[in-house]
This record gives C-alpha cells, structure tokens and sequence, in this order.
C-alpha cells in the first residue's frame, strides 16, 4: 500500500490536507481535511441567530455570498419557509450564485491559478 500526502493544497481560500491511500493502483481511502480553523462556529455560539448571515459571510474572503445564501437557507429551513420562498426571491437567489460563479472562475483562472499555466516574462515580448 501507498499513502499520498498533498499538505497544503494552495490555490484556494485556507489550506487543504488530502490524502489517498493507492493499493495496487485502486483507491482504498481517501481523506480531506481543512487545516484552518477560524473559530466561526464558536463566534455563532449564542447569539441571535440572523447574525450567522452576516458572519457567516467572513469564512471566505472571495466569495462572502454562497455562504450569506446557506445560512439565509439553514435559518429558513429552521422556521420551515422554504415552500413560502417567491418566484422572484429564488430567481434574484440563482443570479446573484450564477454571477458569482461566473467572477469566481475569472478568480481562479487569472489570480489563483493563471501563473501556473502561463509565463508572465512572456507577455513582455508583445509590447
């Protein structure tokens, strides 16, 4: 058996911890774990429970809306209004996701990742 160990994985907001254990070229295990606590859950301890809205919104730097937009939906499947969410308000929901899908793969691609991909020295020759 063969254990891979991937510590960090970088590129992404926080650190991640994989790792893969291969027998005889098959998955037998395989772990994720996020290396970095924030102390978010501990923050929400006993308070009003709107406010994980907008703390909630701090676990990410890049992406603060998915993160509003599970905790709106955790607070309204709590007060059981899911089925009472408008046409309009659903829709608003999936273009403000849809949007920030879109601005977090120009994210990725260009910051987190591009230099990866490109030589940057390169662009100097075109100018």
């Amino acid at each position: 058996m063969k254990k891979i160990v991937i510590h960090p994985i970088t590129r992404i907001e926080g650190h991640l911890k994989v790792e893969v254990v291969i027998d005889n070229g098959e998955v037998k295990d395989a772990n994720i774990s996020g290396t970095m606590f924030r102390g978010i859950e501990i923050m929400l301890k006993g308070r009003d429970p709107r406010d994980a809205v907008m703390i909630t919104q701090r676990v990410c730097g890049v992406c603060p809306e998915p993160h509003a937009m599970a905790s709106v939906q955790a607070l309204e499947d709590c007060a059981n209004l899911t089925d009472k969410i408008p046409d309009n308000g659903i829709l608003l929901r999936n273009l403000i996701l849809g949007t920030r899908t879109i601005a977090d793969h120009i994210l990725h691609f260009y910051i987190l990742s591009g230099l990866d991909y490109i030589d940057p020295t390169k662009a100097l020759e075109y100018f």
